[in-house]
């Protein structure tokens, strides 16, 4: 009878998801009960908004929820609820229980990134949430914000929504803004605050601009045309000429490339685009157009019109051929070009026939002292087309350019040694 009166309890009882010494999980409660608890012990309420496909969400569940820092701080502070948004075949029956929960939740919130991090007061209401991954020291600084009603999140963006607009205010909100990783609206308050400014110039001005532009109609954009010297000497001159070659790209190439195209940035600071790709572009009248629009600028921006148009279409022949062309006639290509393009079609490309001409228009790169990531991946380009020995010579040539020995390096080196696969996802 005793042992039947245990087991009854321990079935009835709602119990904590235990990890040894980090946050305790409630878990056999729904979030109504939750809510009810939290207003009863007058304690804010931390909720964990996951899926099964989200590896950050996997990370900071192994890495940095289970230590013992974080499970004081948060185990002290809050009552911690975690909760599966997606749904799949493996379900457990707690899963399948919170499934409207985890609707009502998404959809209540609003949530579209993940991890994301939900605090509630004791009230029930949402007064600030944390998109991405932290350290365990960062995620403890960022969840004490959500007990500090001066930093809380949510009402901060209310109180912008309002109409605040004071100098102090903003550099706060930025500040928040920031740390909580809201990618989507922290251009908008750079914005603001820029617009409270008598002299643009200034090198924390200048810094601003170039974190938050996105448009040639933005406060900041006449600077980076019209005072290139001063730009350069605070953010230098490559971002200030990607900034503005990206703003060309989106508001005049975009939309000849594809039908209705446009760039949507989603929380957490990602950009995609949108709009059916245009099947009958005119390379020639573009380029025509871009030299009268554009000047110094059109051979570059016709190179991003060109890579957009091939790598989305996967032609990867046409994709080689523009890169050959370029790099010909630009003795002096970038590096970071050379090297981001060397990248995708390490990571992208599976036919031979094509990395063969990789090895033309990168070739430079067996020269170059100053980027130690491109020259790895033109040893893996080298390895995937059967040169080993030359693969494993720049792989050496780019450990000998580290500060200090890196462990993949000599992995990559280990495996190309012993002819496994190598896999640059």
């Amino acid at each position: 009878m005793r042992t039947f009166l245990f087991i009854f309890l321990l079935l009835s009882t709602p119990c904590l998801a235990q990890q040894s010494n980090g946050i305790i999980f409630q878990s056999g409660l729904s979030w109504l009960q939750i809510q009810t608890k939290a207003k009863a012990e007058k304690k804010y309420i931390f909720v964990d908004t996951y899926t099964t496909w989200c590896i950050p969400c996997k990370q900071m569940a192994a890495e940095i929820f289970p230590q013992k820092e974080v499970g004081d701080f948060f185990n002290s502070n809050f009552i911690n609820f975690k909760v599966q948004i997606d749904r799949s075949k493996s379900d457990s029956y707690a899963v399948k229980k919170a499934y409207s929960d985890a609707k009502l939740i998404k959809e209540t919130y609003k949530i579209s990134a993940y991890p994301t991090y939900l605090f509630f007061n004791p009230e029930g209401e949402l007064v600030h949430s944390i998109i991405g991954t932290s350290s365990g020291k960062e995620f403890i600084v960022k969840a004490r914000q959500a007990l500090d009603p001066s930093t809380q999140y949510t009402k901060l963006r209310k109180e912008f929504e309002e109409g605040r607009r004071d100098t102090a205010f903003l550099k706060l909100l930025i500040r928040i803004s920031r740390s909580v990783n809201d990618m989507m609206n922290l251009p908008k308050y750079r914005k603001s605050y820029l617009e409270t400014q008598v002299d643009l110039l200034t090198p924390q001005n200048i810094r601003l601009i170039a974190q938050s532009i996105s448009s040639s109609k933005d406060i900041g954009y006449n600077v980076l045309i019209n005072y290139p010297e001063k730009v350069d000497e605070v953010i230098g001159a490559r971002w200030r000429n990607d900034l503005i070659n990206d703003i060309a790209f989106d508001e005049y190439i975009l939309p000849k490339i594809r039908l209705g195209g446009k760039k949507e940035i989603y929380p957490g600071g990602m950009a995609g685009y949108v709009g059916e790709l245009n099947k009958s572009i005119d390379w020639v009248a573009l380029n025509d157009s871009l030299q009268v629009k554009f000047n110094e600028r059109a051979d570059r921006l016709l190179l991003d019109a060109k890579t957009h148009y091939f790598r989305y279409n996967n032609d990867w022949g046409n994709l080689n051929k523009t890169l050959l062309q370029y790099v010909s006639q630009h003795q002096n290509t970038e590096i970071y070009i050379i090297s981001d393009w060397l990248q995708y079609f390490t990571s992208f490309c599976k036919e031979s026939k094509y990395l063969e001409d990789v090895l033309i228009w990168a070739r430079n790169v067996q020269s170059n002292i100053e980027d130690p990531t491109a020259i790895k991946n033109y040893g893996l380009v080298l390895y995937k087309v059967g040169k080993k020995e030359q693969a494993i010579a720049m792989l050496l040539k780019c450990q000998n350019l580290l500060p200090k020995p890196d462990e993949s390096i000599t992995a990559l080196i280990a495996k190309i040694k012993n002819g496994q696969k190598i896999d640059q996802h």
